[in-house]
């Protein structure tokens, strides 16, 4: 597994990636990734560095063998780390679950597997993911009492309940709490010295494209080229985009109605 706890790093140096690429290559050829490994790590490393079509289509993949291990065997050792199951893996099965609208499968899971996660986390967890799926669901309240629960033991989780909340507030029409949690992670960007690299990308691009999503939303009438820009700078992102996915759903619901389907 050391190999995929590698892969999820996304601020690698050019000569980290050349290592990488040959570490890779190298498992590969002898035989050493399990089918688990071998999609896990192809699919971070895509995740970073290409289209988000390709990322879905990685996304399918990872679903696919999350419940082939979750629900069609038993065979649960390639998650647990001494009967403990990483939070962000727990995290990003959920995630995948989600893209495809699983919810009975993410309900399941949840309740299933938190008991594998390790003490510290597993509120965060727990909460966190209990959030995305009643958000999926349109459940705005529930989403955002299953957010106020978290503890944020980790600095990801005090931000990613923040991209949450900005969502329920886009969803149900708070602009001014949007703004407020604009200016919130901004000053948390300022403020905070212990932010990692992938940290502060992961702030910064969300608070980009939530920015220039309300400017949009905000114009009385969005034209087809102002929108048709925005995924433009979406797609020709190089790095991972927070709630991408939610991006695109949302510039879609702008676009002007045909006179003639009104």
């Amino acid at each position: 597994m050391s190999l995929y706890l590698i892969s999820t790093k996304n601020d690698f140096t050019p000569n980290e990636l050349i290592r990488f690429n040959r570490l890779y290559k190298h498992k590969i050829n002898c035989g050493l990734f399990n089918e688990f490994e071998k999609i896990m790590v192809d699919y971070y490393r895509i995740k970073f560095h290409f289209s988000y079509a390709n990322r879905i289509m990685y996304a399918r993949k990872l679903f696919r063998l999350y419940n082939q291990i979750y629900v069609t065997s038993n065979n649960y050792s390639a998650f647990l780390n001494e009967g403990i199951l990483y939070d962000f893996v727990f995290n990003d099965a959920v995630n995948m679950a989600l893209i495809f609208k699983k919810h009975t499968w993410t309900k399941n899971f949840i309740l299933k597997f938190k008991k594998y996660l390790d003490p510290l986390y597993e509120n965060d967890a727990y909460n966190l993911s209990m959030s995305r799926l009643n958000f999926s669901l349109k459940k705005y309240d529930e989403t955002l009492e299953f957010l106020n629960k978290m503890k944020c033991e980790k600095i990801s989780y005090y931000y990613l309940s923040k991209f949450a909340k900005a969502k329920v507030f886009y969803e149900t029409g708070e602009l001014n709490s949007i703004k407020y949690l604009i200016n919130n992670l901004t000053d948390y960007l300022r403020d905070n010295k212990k932010l990692l690299p992938e940290d502060i990308m992961d702030i910064r691009l969300f608070n980009k494209f939530l920015i220039l999503l309300l400017k949009i939303r905000n114009t009385k009438n969005p034209s087809n080229l102002q929108l048709n820009l925005l995924k433009r700078e979406l797609d020709a992102s190089n790095t991972f985009v927070p709630n991408q996915t939610w991006f695109y759903e949302k510039i879609n619901e702008l676009y002007p109605i045909p006179k003639g389907l009104k």
